[in-house]
């Protein structure tokens, strides 16, 4: 019975989701790690892809718990992928941490409001998930230094 529950259509697709996006994350960094071309490709993709797949997620299972739970989850494979490849000695500098962590936590909070926004499937709350995916996207970038 306990395992009935682990294997519903729902549970797969969230794992499925999340699978996707931690190989995405481990390909950017693997790219950016030679310097090559396509790991702005991958960059872009990952920039653009995080809060339209929080979005449709959300509005196609309409489940109002997995929809935010899968844009926090997947976002934290890249913060993971971030600290792999940071300097330490930024991170000893208090003032940067808090920093990292409230730009982080920012976007993190804002994925999981789209994914929880756009399962509801009413009009004015998908229509304020897609200008918090567009207002998530603008975060992002202006946090790339």
């Amino acid at each position: 019975m306990r395992y009935q529950k682990l294997f519903e259509k729902n549970n797969i697709l969230l794992f499925s989701y999340i699978l996707f996006f931690a190989v995405l994350c481990i390909v950017y960094y693997l790219l950016s790690m030679e310097n090559s071309f396509y790991s702005g490709i991958s960059g872009i993709l990952l920039v653009i892809l995080y809060p339209t797949g929080v979005f449709f997620y959300g509005y196609k299972t309409g489940d109002r718990f997995r929809a935010p739970l899968s844009g926090i989850v997947s976002y934290a494979f890249l913060i993971f992928l971030i600290l792999l490849s940071a300097n330490f000695h930024d991170f000893l500098n208090l003032s940067h941490l808090l920093l990292f962590t409230g730009y982080n936590l920012m976007l993190l909070i804002c994925l999981g409001l789209i994914g929880f926004l756009a399962s509801g499937k009413e009009k004015l709350q998908l229509i304020i998930a897609g200008i918090l995916s567009v207002i998530w996207i603008l975060i992002f970038i202006s946090g790339i230094s």
